[in-house]
């Protein structure tokens, strides 16, 4: 099972930081988080929905042993029946229908991370 972990993309201040706490409403939908000073002090800022995009940790890893998370761009190779497509980039993103993360592609479709290989983050959406 892999651990629940989150980042955020703060807009105002344009920084991905770890999130600590995640406040959620009755429906379960996050309301705010709570990020530590990723600086100077030991302060915590709270940050309100429309402030952030939330990144979930992926469970998976890259060939640099970095963390992926939902938002990442990778480059990567994909498996697609018998063809392999080398030197793709794109975004990390939740697949409901799937329930896994993966990438899309924009003519071949959905590949969930277990099916792409030799993948290293090159930057984010953010």
């Amino acid at each position: 099972m892999k651990p629940i972990k989150y980042k955020a993309y703060i807009r105002e201040y344009d920084r991905i930081a770890e999130v600590e706490q995640l406040e959620l409403l009755a429906n379960g939908e996050v309301q705010s988080i709570v990020v530590s000073d990723w600086e100077t002090t030991d302060n915590t800022y709270r940050f309100t929905k429309g402030q952030f995009e939330l990144m979930e940790l992926t469970g998976y890893l890259d060939d640099n042993q970095n963390e992926v998370y939902s938002g990442h761009i990778l480059k990567c190779g994909a498996k697609h029946n018998v063809k392999v497509l080398h030197n793709l980039q794109a975004k990390v993103v939740w697949d409901k229908q799937y329930a896994t993360h993966g990438i899309v592609h924009p003519k071949e479709g959905f590949f969930p991370l277990w099916n792409i290989y030799d993948y290293e983050i090159i930057g984010n959406a953010y």
